[in-house]
């Protein structure tokens, strides 16, 4: 059966070393300690391919190639790795960090339901134990929507989510194409910057093309 991955997605995969000898130095040594990718939107050349994308401790840190889905030996979703996340278990130097702390109290006050997932570098050192999380990391959460969400509702869960000092960076997202809740919000429901496999491109009907994959 066809292996489903998804972007946010993490994979860990298996490799030889040489198949990295033409990657960026500070890459090789990445996947040669936690062998860990990230999904992304880009659609793969091959038909049994998937892109994915290292990310190093500097932000400038990013690269991108190819893979087969053979090589993948494990896949954690956003969801998982947040269903899985717990702050007591967090070693005792990275309680502190903001952005840990606002994770806790999104739980805490019961704020994210089951179609949250945790991304970026929270949602990785969750899965790896990769220290990657900064004292200015944002709180990067997709949220899985398949039906329209009142505007009204969306704003109340925008502002909860960014009471906690830190900035909370949420994607709505279906299959390959997601949108900024916050740039949502600020645009009144009109008008997002829409993330999908074939690019990025300006959306006027944001639930449309989110949920049925075509301009309105």
């Amino acid at each position: 059966m066809e292996q489903l991955v998804y972007p946010h997605d993490l994979l860990k995969i298996s490799f030889e070393k040489d198949e990295l000898s033409a990657f960026p130095k500070w890459a090789q040594l990445k996947l040669t300690e936690f062998q860990t990718v990230i999904v992304t939107r880009q659609k793969p050349l091959s038909k049994n391919g998937v892109v994915v994308g290292v990310r190093g401790n500097q932000r400038n840190q990013r690269f991108a190639f190819e893979i087969n889905k053979q090589m993948i030996q494990k896949r954690v979703t956003p969801y998982e790795a947040l269903e899985h996340f717990r702050f007591n278990q967090l070693p005792e130097s990275r309680k502190d960090f903001p952005v840990f702390q606002a994770l806790r109290n999104t739980q805490d006050k019961q704020l994210l339901s089951s179609n949250f997932g945790i991304t970026g570098s929270a949602g990785y050192e969750i899965v790896t134990g990769d220290m990657m999380v900064k004292e200015t990391s944002d709180l990067d959460l997709i949220l899985k929507v398949n039906h329209r969400i009142p505007f009204d509702k969306l704003k109340k869960l925008w502002e909860n989510l960014n009471q906690f000092s830190v900035h909370a960076d949420v994607q709505l997202v279906n299959d390959d194409r997601g949108f900024s809740l916050e740039e949502f919000v600020q645009q009144n429901g009109k008008q997002v910057l829409m993330k999908s496999g074939t690019g990025p491109f300006i959306s006027n009907c944001p639930w449309s093309d989110l949920i049925q994959g075509k301009h309105c």
